[in-house]
C-alpha cells in the first residue's frame, strides 16, 4: 500500500476492562482467569484393556500417579470435577454453574 493511500482497515474495538470480568483470589490478588477441571470416565476402549484411572481428586487438586515412576503430581485448579466415581460425580449442570457467571459477559461482548 502507498505512504499516502488511507488505510482500509477496520481499527480495533477498544473495550473497556469490566470489573464483573475480574474476581480475587483468597489474599486479594485480583485474577480474572479461572480454570476448571473435568475428568471424564474410562471409555469402552480403555475398560477393555483394563486400564486404570491414574487420577486422585481432593478438594480443587488433582494428583496423577505415574504407575512405573515412584510418587504423584499434584496440580491444583479453581474448580475439578470428577466423572468417574459414581459417588461423587459431576453432571453437565455442576459445570453448567461454573460457567453461569461468564455468560452475560460473553453476550455483551465483553470477553
Amino acid at each position: 500500500m502507498a505512504e499516502n493511500e488511507d488505510s482500509q482497515e477496520t481499527p480495533a474495538l477498544q473495550i473497556p476492562p469490566s470489573e464483573d470480568a475480574v474476581t480475587y483470589d483468597d489474599d486479594g490478588t485480583e485474577e480474572n482467569i479461572k480454570v476448571a477441571v473435568r475428568i471424564r470416565p474410562l471409555n469402552a476402549r480403555e475398560k477393555q484393556k483394563e486400564s486404570k484411572v491414574i487420577v486422585k481428586v481432593q478438594g480443587n487438586s488433582l494428583w496423577l500417579t505415574d504407575p512405573t515412576k515412584n510418587g504423584d503430581k499434584k496440580f491444583e485448579y479453581d474448580f475439578v470435577y470428577q466423572s468417574f466415581d459414581a459417588n461423587n460425580c459431576a453432571t453437565n449442570e455442576d459445570i453448567f454453574k461454573v460457567s453461569l457467571s461468564m455468560y452475560k459477559l460473553l453476550f455483551t461482548g465483553i470477553v
